[in-house]
């Protein structure tokens, strides 16, 4: 997190909590991180510590968590929609940074892939 910080992103982490910020509320005239911790437990006490602000998904109802990919997905979903609304093509990563990180996921999952299946 103190890298992300160096690099000027703020940090919020994804947890329940009376204080935290809806996703939609999440600023947005900066860089920021949504950190997600693990099931069961979220982030660290010492992610709490270090972070921004905490990023919260109203919940209803008798459930108190969500699967992290799910949490995940109804947060970055509306934040990513601001970031676009608010700084236009500039909140998309850069054409050449956006192919090299897609090319390194496809060289990831076809070693994956080979690992797994054998061929």
């Amino acid at each position: 997190m103190n890298a992300l910080h160096a690099d000027g992103i703020r940090v919020y982490v994804a947890d329940l909590d009376d204080a935290g910020v809806p996703p939609e509320h999440v600023p947005l005239t900066t860089p920021v991180c949504l950190w997600f911790g693990a099931e069961m437990v979220g982030p660290s006490p010492i992610a709490h510590s270090l972070a921004d602000g905490v990023m919260t998904l109203p919940m209803r109802g008798l459930a108190q968590s969500l699967n992290v990919s799910v949490a995940a997905a109804l947060s970055l979903r509306p934040v990513a929609e601001a970031a676009r609304t608010l700084h236009g093509a500039a909140a998309l990563l850069p054409a050449e940074q956006h192919a090299a990180i897609w090319q390194d996921w496809r060289n990831r999952a076809g070693r994956n892939r080979r690992d797994i299946t054998g061929e």
